[in-house]
């Protein structure tokens, strides 16, 4: 933690350093040296040979003498008080008055565009190093994911200025409303922000609280709003993207994969505005990372490359008994679903499909069916009757509109404590869990396979895929490999057990973890900006990988330049702050320099010649 700052009291005389005095412990060692050094006098003789008597050197021994005042003493000890007090930090504060400013900046990667030679981040920075004044103080806000205070607060303008100088946009959204409510907190009253953005039309729900200032310029830009890889066979990767022009007449672009510098592939698109165009190409290739790049350049780099790190593969292996009824339908639906794979024993399954009765599975995921042989006592739901959770990954993009669900209400299993029902008729849960734990989970299914329909419903293979793909995210591994700006990155890394109990987040090129957790890392990852992560077992950057993952921009709001403009406002009416402060007084500072320099040099010039 930084040293808090001495406290001072204007109009009072103080120190900021008082150990500085501790220098004044050199007033007695020159005074010693004084008292103590042989004095010797000039005498004018006919001849030497007259004193051949004398003594040459003093006998042994240094005899106690008077001290004798000379002008070098008197500098000596001036220069010894002098230096003392420099280095104590006198000092006699003086009160000021300045005038403060709270300055927000929009940090989203649009800022990075460049038109006519500029960005629109430098031209912020220049606006404000033209209309600031060296007597103001500054507080500076960037509006990104999270508002961060990048200067101040009441920094002087040579702060301000190093810190526009270290500044680069690259926020996937410009978070204003947060960074107003920060910077409000260090303003008065009667003060008001200043918002410098490249598109002042969004800002204008905030002009009854800032000053907006325009720095954009409207653009024609290309841009890869998507792209992802997964494994197409087991010898290639496929790649798959969107590319999308904003503004401007047709035009063609050249999409180009690179390995390193090597052009793999080449694809000529021929772009509309607001049309994406999509293409998809194969690649032998599944170890290296693989970017995307489209040419000719435009207003806007951030969004002309892509790069994709090799998609994490985690098969799923599934058990069907032989004796499961409809199984050739399960099967199907398995084996339709990428990376899956069919396990012969319980004992290699990751995910197990069973009837009532069967013997207890040590399966992460085992899904139980009801073992009805008949249909008296069926209760039957429609499938528009039926509730699913939204929130659940078992019923994402599940339509069970015609479906026909017969469920037994007698059928085993305590549905009264199930812990989370996925798909429910009334307030009988018919898809639930039944019971939850770290590794692994089990649900039952009420469902009276030899009365439904749903076998020749687009509801199966949904649901199956569901199943399946919610079982992947339940094992060891990363969620996905390839993210969007601001996406959330779902976590399942099991640590080595003879490895640290501390784990590190670092982006490449960087020398200093971004995050640091103890025990075990956590299980979602947020606010990330583009950039390449790794996750590592250990603190230093030579600690084992267990995770690397991309973040890439994909945003179209940042890529669609057209609506930025220029806004300047009227700048006289922007009302400041006043801050009241206490200032070091350098008058005195640069007296006791001066007197230092010049008691050292009287010294030197007047210094007793016996000695």
């Amino acid at each position: 933690m930084p040293e808090s700052a001495p406290r001072r009291d204007a109009g009072h005389l103080t120190f900021l350093n008082p150990l500085g005095l501790l220098a004044l412990l050199a007033i007695p060692v020159i005074l010693g040296f004084h008292f103590f050094r042989q004095q010797k006098r000039s005498r004018q003789v006919g001849g030497l040979h007259l004193w051949d008597f004398a003594r040459i050197a003093t006998p042994a021994g240094r005899r106690f003498e008077r001290l004798i005042a000379t002008l070098p003493l008197l500098f000596q000890l001036l220069a010894a008080v002098l230096l003392a007090l420099l280095l104590a930090g006198l000092d006699w504060p003086v009160d000021q008055a300045a005038r403060h400013f709270s300055i927000i900046l929009d940090d989203s990667v649009s800022m990075q565009a460049r038109v006519s030679g500029t960005t629109s981040a430098q031209r912020a920075a220049d606006a404000l190093e033209e209309w600031t004044e060296d007597a103001d103080r500054f507080t500076l806000v960037a509006a990104g994911n999270r508002p961060v205070v990048l200067a101040g607060p009441a920094a002087a303008k040579p702060d301000l200025m190093r810190a526009l100088n270290d500044w680069t946009p690259d926020a996937p959204l410009a978070n204003a409303d947060d960074a107003v409510n920060i910077a409000t907190k260090f303003g008065s009253q009667d003060s008001r922000l200043l918002l410098l953005t490249d598109n002042p039309t969004q800002a204008e729900h905030l002009k009854d609280s800032a000053t907006v200032w325009g720095v954009g310029r409207a653009a024609v830009n290309n841009a890869i709003i998507f792209a992802d890889r997964f494994r197409a066979s087991k010898d290639a990767d496929r790649i798959v993207a969107k590319v999308e022009g904003f503004g401007g007449s047709p035009r063609s672009v050249t999409l180009t994969a690179y390995r390193g510098e090597q052009a793999l592939t080449s694809r000529q698109l021929d772009l509309e505005t607001s049309k994406p165009v999509s293409v998809e190409f194969d690649l032998p290739d599944t170890q290296s990372p693989i970017r995307l790049s489209i040419t000719p350049p435009d207003a806007l780099a951030a969004d002309d490359n892509v790069i994709l790190v090799p998609a994490e593969q985690k098969p799923v292996r599934v058990y069907m008994p032989e004796g499961l009824p409809h199984r050739e339908s399960f099967l199907r639906a398995v084996t339709a679903v990428r990376d899956t794979l069919l396990a012969p024993t319980p004992a290699d399954a990751d995910l197990a499909f069973v009837m009532d009765g069967e013997a207890a599975l040590n399966v992460r995921r085992v899904y139980v069916f009801s073992n009805t042989q008949t249909t008296d006592g069926l209760r039957m739901a429609a499938g528009r009757d039926l509730v699913t959770a939204g929130e659940s990954r078992l019923t994402q993009n599940l339509g069970l509109d015609g479906v026909i669900w017969p469920f037994d209400r007698s059928a085993p299993g305590d549905a009264s404590q199930a812990l989370r029902a996925d798909i429910s008729y009334t307030s009988i849960p018919l898809l639930y869990a039944e019971r939850t734990t770290s590794a692994s989970a089990r649900y039952r299914v009420n469902l009276a396979l030899d009365a439904t329909n749903i076998f020749r419903h687009t509801a199966w293979p949904v649901l199956v895929l569901n199943m399946i793909e919610e079982c992947r995210g339940a094992l060891p591994g990363l969620g996905r490999t390839n993210l969007r700006a601001g996406e959330e990155l779902v976590l399942n890394l099991e640590p080595a057990a003879e490895g640290a109990d501390v784990f590190t987040l670092w982006r490449e090129g960087e020398p200093q973890p971004l995050q640091t957790w103890q025990e075990e890392p956590p299980s979602v990852l947020t606010d990330l900006t583009p950039g390449t992560y790794f996750i590592r077992q250990g603190d230093t950057i030579e600690s084992p990988e267990m995770a690397r993952f991309r973040v890439n921009l994909f945003n179209q709001g940042e890529s669609d330049l057209q609506s930025l403009k220029e806004l300047k406002p009227d700048l006289k009416s922007l009302a400041a702050g006043r801050l009241e402060q206490t200032d070091r007084n350098y008058l005195i500072y640069y007296a006791l320099l001066v007197g230092l320099v010049g008691c050292i040099v009287l010294g030197w010039v007047y210094h007793d010649a016996g000695h």
